[in-house]
């Protein structure tokens, strides 16, 4: 591959790299020696080879002036270059093609000056224009060199391509990218674009990195094929539901991409119904959401492992859908229904998703985050079944199948509760954290205050039932005996 590379560039520049003692005519009746006045060569009389430049000017005045009309190729080796104009190079009209070889290129400035070269070729091999050895081909590298017709971009680390100044400054015809990597993202899919009308070539060894401090380096792209990213990300694009935006953030250890889509606070009132096919996290907070049996039932959402369901309108989760929906994933799973409307929910559920855990070795972490729900601490059957999961989880050392269960709290105000709802609602225990209150706090057992009083209703009812029951049978009697009278007496 490196070999085939070198070719290429050689048949591109048609130079020999080295410097040449002699200059021979066609006729053989010229011989003229050509000796080294700078960092530049003539190596053939249309081609000029230079090692080490820090500025275009040194080229001129590194070879006979008599040759200046006919240079038509300029390569350079390990030049350093801080500022860049075609104005040095006036002196060489016939230039076409400039080749930079491990070279720093910074800063191209538009020309100022009539007549000089125009440029159609250029070719960056092993090239940057920054400290951290990145290369960008900006708006104005681009408007410093007007009418390029192809640019040959080899092993380079390619940090931005303005797209927008390509496609503006024709005739451009080709634009051949060969190993190195690019930056790989959504502002870069107009390459796909190109590549099908044949205007870009991109080689199958090039690569994707991203040039950021993310925390999800873990999950980078980095190193893998940079046409393979690019198509996820088409991809991710063209399904996105209409109110979301959606992006791959890199690639997962199973060889799938670390795919979200982003419909935060757009007024959705539903869960879309599709989604592309890769997405593994789903943010959709700050919403109007009712319903989410779409979430458990849809077959669009089967590669999910994170759901941002914070701040909707959620009040019921179906046990069983949920438990079908977690129950083989349960291991990497996070779904977040903080600050919704939540009262109770199905314990059981959970507490199945975390006995399926143990039985085949997987300890559960961070499943669901329930914090700022207006949870009924009046429920007491509810509240004893929930803790009672609560310990059992910390006897069994996973705990953290709630985000932060000290955040469980009862009967947070629950704003779309009408007035007499919202009284009913009252919690006297609000803001409690009812897995980690003292049971006798929250449903203390009856006092004998409640046991005296039941004992005088049953008195008064057994006393009542006798007084019935005698006054039937008095009745009974007067009539069997003709006394009705008197007994009414």
């Amino acid at each position: 591959m490196w070999l085939q590379r070198w070719l290429t560039l050689c048949a591109l520049t048609s130079a020999t790299w080295a410097r040449a003692e002699t200059t021979v005519t066609e006729d053989d009746l010229l011989v003229s020696t050509m000796t080294a006045v700078g960092p530049c060569q003539l190596v053939e009389p249309t081609r000029v080879a230079c090692e080490g430049l820090v500025a275009l000017d040194e080229v001129a005045a590194s070879i006979p002036e008599e040759a200046w009309p006919e240079v038509t190729t300029l390569a350079i080796e390990n030049g350093r270059f801080l500022t860049l104009t075609l104005d040095d190079l006036l002196d060489l009209p016939s230039i076409h093609t400039l080749v930079f070889n491990h070279s720093q290129v910074s800063r191209w400035t538009v020309p100022t000056r009539k007549g000089v070269p125009a440029i159609s070729h250029l070719v960056l091999r092993e090239c940057w224009d920054a400290e951290d050895q990145t290369l960008s081909l900006t708006r104005k590298m681009m408007l410093g060199l007007k009418g390029l017709e192809e640019i040959h971009i080899l092993d380079c680390l390619l940090l931005n391509l303005e797209f927008s100044v390509l496609e503006a400054e024709k005739p451009l015809q080709l634009l051949r990218i060969e190993g190195g990597s690019l930056v790989c993202k959504n502002g870069n899919l107009w390459m796909l674009f190109w590549l099908e009308s044949g205007q870009i070539s991109v080689s199958e060894d090039t690569t994707c990195f991203r040039h950021t401090t993310s925390i999800v380096v873990y999950f980078s792209f980095n190193g893998h094929p940079f046409l393979r990213i690019m198509g996820y990300l088409k991809e991710a694009v063209r399904d996105c539901p209409r109110l979301c935006s959606c992006e791959v953030r890199g690639m997962k250890p199973t060889g799938k991409p670390l795919q979200y889509a982003a419909c935060d606070g757009r007024g959705v009132t539903s869960l879309p119904l599709t989604l592309p096919r890769f997405t593994s996290q789903l943010y959709l907070t700050n919403n109007n959401i009712t319903d989410i049996n779409t979430l458990f039932t849809n077959e669009n959402y089967r590669n999910l492992d994170h759901v941002n369901l914070k701040n909707n309108q959620i009040s019921y989760i179906d046990g069983d859908l949920f438990y079908n929906f977690v129950k083989n994933r349960s291991h990497n799973m996070h779904i977040n229904l903080s600050n919704n409307r939540l009262r109770t929910v199905p314990v059981w559920a959970l507490r199945k998703v975390h006995e399926d855990g143990k039985d085949s070795n997987l300890t559960i972490y961070n499943l669901v985050e329930l914090r700022g729900n207006p949870w009924d601490c009046r429920n007491c059957s509810f509240v004893e079944e929930f803790r009672d999961f609560y310990q059992e989880l910390l006897r069994h050392e996973a705990v953290n199948i709630f985000t932060d269960a000290t955040e469980i709290r009862c009967g947070a105000k629950d704003p779309v509760l009408d007035e007499q709802e919202e009284e009913d609602a009252k919690d006297s225990h609000a803001g409690m954290s009812f897995l980690v209150t003292s049971p006798e706090v929250l449903c203390p057992p009856e006092t004998a205050a409640f046991l005296l009083k039941d004992a005088i209703y049953t008195i008064l009812a057994v006393a009542l039932l006798v007084f019935v029951i005698g006054l039937s049978y008095a009745v009974h009697l007067s009539k069997k005996r003709g006394q009705l009278f008197q007994l009414l007496q």
